[in-house]
């Protein structure tokens, strides 16, 4: 099973990295989240800017990581449209409280 997690507190928070750690028990996971805090426009998407996106550093083994200046639901269009070949089963957007 493939799982693509994003969030609405950033790429860095402590609350993915324990979603992906837990998630990572069961399937392969990727990250495309957002460079930094993008609460409260979580379903907002970007039409008349271009997105960046690079690659990151992951704290978990095996697990690809993006980071993207756009909101999650940007995220989640790239990783779907561009960044994923495979087929993702499901998308994942949240965080674990720490």
């Amino acid at each position: 099973m493939k799982i693509l997690v994003t969030n609405d507190d950033g790429v860095r928070s402590e609350g993915l990295w324990t979603l992906v750690r837990e998630l990572v028990k069961i399937a392969q996971v990727i990250v495309i989240a957002p460079d930094g805090e993008r609460s409260g426009i979580g379903t907002a998407v970007t039409f008349l800017k271009p997105l960046h996106v690079v690659e990151e550093e992951s704290p978990v083994a095996a697990v690809k990581v993006y980071a993207s200046d756009g909101s999650p639901a940007d995220c989640v269009i790239l990783g779907l449209g561009k960044l994923i070949e495979e087929k993702v089963d499901i998308v994942v957007s949240g965080s674990i409280p720490t």
